[in-house]
């Protein structure tokens, strides 16, 4: 069975292998990035979700928490690789 998982800094480096791992193995893979170009990369990768997520942005942490909220019953894995 699938799982949802939730990969912050999934625009470059190790987020975004994970990305690419773990949608090549079914599972359906969200992930949040900064900009466009880290976007277009995680789509690209198999993202199946992409949300805005700036840690120094008090104001888009408190959306991307919204979000999760609403979802955390169907939340699997949370990588918290952003930093």
């Amino acid at each position: 069975m699938p799982r949802r998982i939730v990969i912050t800094g999934a625009g470059r480096g190790i987020g975004l292998g994970l990305v690419e791992r773990l949608a090549a193995t079914g599972d359906e893979v969200w992930g949040t990035v900064r900009n466009d170009a880290a976007e277009q990369a995680a789509r690209a990768a198999g993202a199946h979700r992409v949300e805005r997520l700036d840690l120094g942005d008090q104001s888009s942490i408190e959306a991307f928490g919204a979000l999760v909220r609403d979802a955390v019953d169907s939340i699997d894995v949370l990588i918290n690789n952003a930093g």
